[in-house]
């Protein structure tokens, strides 16, 4: 029996009752009187930010990527690309289908399979690392006003650990060698070889995690204008740096598209900051429905384009093919 209904299953699950406890004491009352008094130019303000991060952050960073160990993409055909991943990551229970799209969309714009594999994966290395040092700079800002504060050490101590990780990752991945797979070794050893090339290109390097770290800061900010868009007041530099380890933990694939792990962190975060647990929850689900809207609007790009249901059923097969040697491979998919 396929293990994917029952891991699929599984964040269904973890996504409800995540959203249960977080919600539970969300009155629907106070949720209508937020929609009421929406301000218009913060919510134009936040969906800005979230383009910014969701296409020409991250349209730039994967033409670099694509630049430095294959062959360049003119990023006017990438964005395409990225728009349409937007609404697989958001209706898939996991980023892996965003991701399958991506590469198999790229191979239809002529570059090798190979190539774009790796080019995705490499890019959402560098996009985690981006978070990882933007967790690292924020919970240094708070720890000395939250000395004590368990989630504050716990988030430092994860972007430190993850930061030293991936900083090995060439390393890591020649020790796969004990793996059964001779195609699995064979690959994971042309990743490393590739993302040595890019440790060793200093100069690309920090423009790479510099565009990461601008990115997630532009999401970031997206939250802060979306509360102000629902009237909830939150002081704006201890919000961007109590951010980024809620969005380190909505990343992790538990849950469908980050919901439920995202409210309870924003509940957690913004609780530092004296933000009341409801209001905290409101500014993250307005927040997750804008960025449904842009995944929307992806799904529209794919049922527009041309020839869009043999790409999708690919690409489809492309991210069954990578949940399956993900645990084989130990990779971490983001």
């Amino acid at each position: 029996m396929s293990k994917t209904p029952l891991v699929v299953g599984a964040k269904v699950a973890v996504t409800g009752l995540l959203l249960y406890f977080v919600l539970r004491d969300v009155a629907l009352a106070e949720m209508a009187a937020r929609l009421a008094e929406l301000s218009f130019w913060p919510l134009i303000a936040a969906a800005g930010m979230i383009g910014l991060q969701s296409l020409v952050v991250v349209t730039w960073r994967w033409e670099k990527i694509l630049g430095a160990i294959d062959r360049a993409v003119a990023p006017w055909r990438l964005v395409g690309v990225v728009v349409i991943a937007l609404f697989f990551n958001q209706v898939l229970p996991s980023t892996v289908g965003g991701d399958g799209m991506r590469m198999w969309l790229l191979r239809r714009r002529g570059r090798p399979l190979g190539a774009a594999v790796r080019s995705v994966i490499i890019d959402r290395l560098l996009g985690l690392l981006g978070l990882l040092v933007l967790t690292l700079i924020g919970a240094l800002g708070l720890v000395w006003r939250h000395p004590e504060s368990v989630p504050v050490w716990s988030a430092m101590a994860v972007a430190l650990g993850g930061i030293v990780v991936i900083a090995g990752a060439p390393l890591l991945l020649r020790l796969s060698g004990w793996l059964p797979f001779a195609a699995l070794r064979r690959h994971l050893g042309t990743i490393a070889a590739e993302v040595e090339i890019l440790w060793r290109d200093k100069a690309l390097l920090a423009q790479l995690i510099g565009a990461s770290v601008l990115g997630h800061l532009f999401l970031c900010l997206a939250v802060w204008f979306t509360a102000l868009a629902i009237g909830i007041a939150c002081p704006l530099f201890e919000t961007l740096a109590v951010l980024p380890a809620v969005l380190l933990a909505a990343s992790l694939p538990v849950s469908i598209a980050g919901w439920g792990v995202r409210e309870g962190g924003m509940v957690v975060g913004l609780g530092l900051l004296g933000v009341a647990t409801g209001d905290a929850a409101l500014v993250s689900i307005f927040f997750g429905l804008l960025q449904l809207a842009f995944g929307a609007a992806g799904g529209l790009a794919w049922l527009l384009q041309r020839s869009p249901r043999p790409a999708a059923d690919e690409a489809l097969d492309v991210s069954a093919g990578l949940a399956s040697a993900a645990p084989a491979a130990e990779a971490d998919r983001k």
